[in-house]
């Protein structure tokens, strides 16, 4: 390297560097690539899901953590936009994981297709303006990469690693060679010692048993790559300066099949329309995966931050009572300023719309058929779907919406949407479900198979499989019967249990009859905006029936008070201590081990509403006994002999481990049914004793609060009522006791406090003053007796 060089060089860190003390630019910028969909010759295919959150997690436990080691990293998705711009602000090292062609990188397009970026677009896209004077690494961690990295090379990057052209390269070959190179880096290591280490490594490695090592080579060939890229410990810590995560409360990523083309183009859809569209629909039969499609699209978005106020779904099928549309969203915002105390259901729905009118996030409508037979008044009915999003479409220009419904025919009123119907998979994807869905290890010798590719022969073409036609919850059921027994006898099974199947999939409505009337409600959405700056989009409404029956046009509004949920008895069954068996086969399935969620959770609301009838879970509880059950189905997963967690489906040996502690749940409802039932004076909702919300999130909504305020909660982990009150400007958690029939509260400093009812002893404690957020308890359980203080 000459004088000129050197110091051109020096230079160039030094500019990195004070790039990277005034929070500009990075150590490490690592790029991922996840299109959905990639043009193959002539058409767009669905490209493999590589595993990406398991290699940053390598790099954030077993590089960054583990040495420890002060540098600046910054993970991001691969566009050529943050390509150039981290080289722009200043960038010393570039790492991208994602697939490679031998003509090309498959960067990422603004709405989930492949962008394919050539090597001599790459290498100009690099070397315009003053090149990449502040790049003195790249890792181009994809199959046949060798053009591309030639591309880095050419654009002056002195040292570059890249996949052989005519080669793959495995996924763990990859992690291996990237948890022994980057140590050795920040160890001091030249980039040429580095390499070498992260090669052997790779070559000893007993999952890639010596064939992957040598796909790896240290570009440009034959020179010197002596250069220590990090040669001093420069500050005292590492900093991930990746965007901050938008709000989300979506389920746990699902492994899908066949449905890439579907997700990309709901997308599309949101995020490119020209048109005015902002509601997306999602629609198909039972069963063919609109709940999984719908969520995966807006976690797509949700992790590039297309939506920087959050992506939120909201199951409509957990609708009770008084619960309205409007509440249920405002309560995923947790937006204390949104003061939902209106006389109509119409005016907090507008008190929303003006609260969210400069936000910029995505909605997804679960189970939209659950109230389509709603009367389509907003005014007085939480039910009212249609005219919820009719509100919020006129004032609010930067929320988008995705429902999911079978029959898309009961938002036809909405003009100017997209409906994306699911249909059944292909024969290729169908096969690719069914064999990851199976529940029992079974062997190719099993189906007198000869390999792999024999066998996916053998089930394309066998009618256990070609009877169900594709259809996605027909394959996961005969997956979870498929056994030893062969898929002779597996047809057998799957047809004597296709009725019931057919019989778990009707709709059922959550609208009580006072809020079911007939109205033909049009909503007109013009794609043309108006004239002023800012202005949403006009809407017309059009009535052409009643929007009331007669006997509840006669009642003055206020009169009109919502009903709880329609159950089974108006009172409290005694529990019925089945066992978990009995309880299985009785309430949850008669005929098979496994059942999916939706399914599950039907059947289990429908015993609860015995225990409780006036209170049904909320959404929150959903997501704490959904998260239990797949953490006991993981833990017996780990510890072998049982298949790996499947986020769509429930198993009965999961449900198991999580049986008694439902039971005990269930048990304390109805020894607490007094608290249970009651409502919050201010909101009308269930808050004088919460539900599953966990000591965490008590936590947060009680910091900040005044000394003796205190939030009523069941213990997730006790099966057990918690009370968690603020002293001396801290929160102290604590549990009562339920002994012979009296509650029992031992405070730090105080003697135990012993009452037979649990109302009486909160009224007696002296450091339970105010029920959360600002409510004299005196007020609240005002409707318990007289139990003023001593």
């Amino acid at each position: 390297m000459t004088d000129s060089a050197s110091k051109l060089a020096s230079l160039s860190i030094q500019e990195s560097n004070e790039r990277k003390e005034t929070g500009e630019g990075y150590d490490i910028l690592y790029l991922c690539s996840q299109p959905l969909i990639g043009r193959i010759n002539t058409g767009w295919v669905p490209l493999e899901p590589l595993d990406f959150e398991t290699e940053k997690k390598i790099f954030t436990n077993d590089v960054i953590k583990y040495t420890n080691f002060p540098v600046n990293y910054r993970f991001d998705f691969a566009t050529s936009d943050n390509l150039r711009r981290a080289v722009t602000m200043g960038c010393r090292c570039v790492h991208y994981t994602g697939h490679g062609m031998t003509d090309c990188l498959a960067f990422e397009d603004e709405v989930g297709k492949m962008h394919s970026l050539k090597p001599t677009d790459l290498k100009e896209l690099l070397k315009a303006g003053d090149g990449v004077q502040s790049v003195k690494f790249v890792f181009v961690a994809a199959c046949h990469s060798q053009e591309s990295g030639q591309a880095f090379v050419d654009a002056g990057v002195p040292h570059v690693i890249a996949v052989q052209k005519e080669t793959d390269i495995a996924d763990q070959a990859c992690q291996v060679f990237m948890k022994q190179f980057y140590p050795a880096l920040f160890m001091h290591k030249s980039i040429q010692d580095a390499f070498e280490i992260g090669q052997q490594s790779v070559h000893a490695h007993p999952a890639t048993r010596g064939q992957q090592s040598h796909k790896f080579i240290l570009m440009p060939e034959g020179a010197d790559h002596s250069e220590v890229i990090f040669p001093t410990r420069e500050g005292s810590a590492s900093q991930d300066k990746s965007d901050t995560p938008a709000k989300e409360n979506l389920d746990p990523q699902a492994v899908i099949y066949g449905r890439a083309k579907s997700i990309q183009t709901i997308v599309e859809s949101i995020l490119k329309d020209q048109t005015g569209k902002r509601l997306i629909v999602v629609a198909g039969e039972a069963g063919t995966g609109k709940s999984v499609v719908a969520l995966e699209a807006a976690r797509y978005m949700w992790a590039r931050r297309c939506f920087p106020d959050g992506v939120f779904s909201i199951n409509l099928a957990l609708l009770r009572g008084s619960t309205s549309i409007c509440k249920l969203v405002a309560r995923e915002l947790e937006d204390s300023k949104v003061d939902l105390q209106s006389d109509t259901i119409g005016h907090d729905v507008r008190k929303l719309a003006n609260a969210l009118q400069k936000k910029q996030a995505l909605f997804v409508f679960d189970n939209a058929d659950v109230v389509s037979d709603a009367n389509k008044d907003l005014d007085d009915n939480p039910y009212c779907l249609l005219g919820f999003l009719a509100v919020l479409l006129r004032k609010c220009h930067n929320i988008k919406f995705v429902v999911t419904c079978r029959d898309p025919a009961q938002l036809d009123s909405v003009t100017n949407k997209h409906v994306q119907r699911l249909e059944n998979l292909t024969p290729e994807d169908s096969v690719k479900l069914f064999w990851n869905r199976k529940q029992t290890q079974v062997t190719l010798e099993d189906f007198k198979a000869r390999s792999f590719i024999h066998l996916k022969d053998i089930l394309l073409k066998h009618p256990a499989l070609t009877d169900l036609k594709g259809h996605p919850g027909m394959l996961t059921l005969a997956a979870s019967k498929l056994s030893k027994d062969g898929l002779d006898q597996l047809r057998i099974q799957v047809q004597e249990i296709l009725p019931q199947y057919e019989e778990d999939k009707k709709i059922v409505s959550v609208v009580p009859s006072e809020y079911k009337t007939t109205s033909n409600l049009t909503v007109a959405i013009n794609s043309e905006r108006s004239n002023s700056i800012g202005a949403p989009p006009p809407l017309a409404f059009q009535h052409t029936a009643p929007l009331l029956s007669p006997e509840v046009q006669t009642q003055h509004p206020q009169t009109i008070v919502p009903l709880p949920f329609q159950h089974t008895s108006s009172h409290p069954q005694p529990l019925q201590h089945l066992s978990c068996d009995q309880f299985w086969t009785q309430r949850i399935s008669t005929t098979h081990q496994s059942v999916e969620w939706n399914s599950f959770w039907a059947s289990l609301t429908k015993h609860f509403s015995t225990v409780s009838p006036f209170r049904s879970f909320s959404q929150k509880d959903m997501s704490v006994i959904y998260g239990k059950l797949l953490n006991f189905w993981n833990q017996l997963h780990q510890r072998g002999g049982v298949p790996q967690p499947d986020g769509n489906l429930v198993h009965q040996f999961a449900f198991q481990h999580w049986y008694t502690w439902y039971l005990n749940f269930c048990d304390v409802v109805q020894k607490s049914s007094q608290l249970w039932n009651m409502r919050h004076p201010q909101t009308n909702d269930f808050d004088i004793l919460h539900g599953l919300i966990g000591r965490e999130e008590s936590t947060r909504r009680l910091q900040g609060q005044e000394d003796g305020t205190f939030i009523l909660r069941f213990s997730e982990n006790n099966n057990g009522i918690a009370i968690d009150f603020v002293e001396g400007g801290h929160v102290t958690h604590t549990l009562i006791e339920v002994n012979n029939g009296r509650y029992l509260l031992t405070l730090k400093g105080d003697a135990k406090v012993d009452y037979s009812t649990l109302p009486e002893l909160l009224m007696k404690c002296l450091k339970l003053k105010r029920l959360f957020p600002n409510l004299d308890k005196v007020q609240a359980f005002s409707t318990v007796g007289d139990h003023t203080p001593h």
